[in-house]
């Protein structure tokens, strides 16, 4: 007879944790038009793949605003490693790419998601 044991998991702990393979989890931008942000020159923008973590926390964020009656707009997943500053600053055309980029790291929880609201968009529209 086996006996179960709780597990307790404590957040306030610090680990180390990477991932195996590092390969495909991220992708550089380079930047048609480069731009300079607080002095610091932007040519290209990472995108990357984020964790289960990220997500919660991403999630817990937009419940925590909207039950405040907060904007969530600039509550992002933290796909695009760059300040929001330089996001706003490029120029449109790079600022496409990356979202088009931005997708393909999209975790599917989000894609399929967005599929579905295209998807009654497009039959309201009718």
């Amino acid at each position: 007879m086996s006996t179960e044991v709780p597990l307790e998991i404590k957040n306030d702990e610090p680990i180390s944790a990477s991932f195996a393979n590092m390969v495909g989890r991220s992708e550089a931008v380079p930047l048609t038009w480069p731009v300079i942000v607080d002095g610091k020159l932007w040519t290209e923008i990472t995108v990357r793949r984020v964790t289960a973590g990220e997500v919660e926390a991403y999630v817990k964020a937009l419940q925590v605003a909207r039950d405040a009656g907060l904007p969530i707009d600039d509550i992002q997943l933290p796909l695009i490693e760059a300040p929001t500053a330089v996001i706003k600053a490029l120029d449109d055309d790079d600022a496409f790419r990356i979202d088009e980029v931005a997708q393909s790291f999209l975790p599917r929880r989000f894609r399929a998601e967005e599929a579905s609201k295209s998807t009654q968009e497009i039959g309201e529209g009718s």
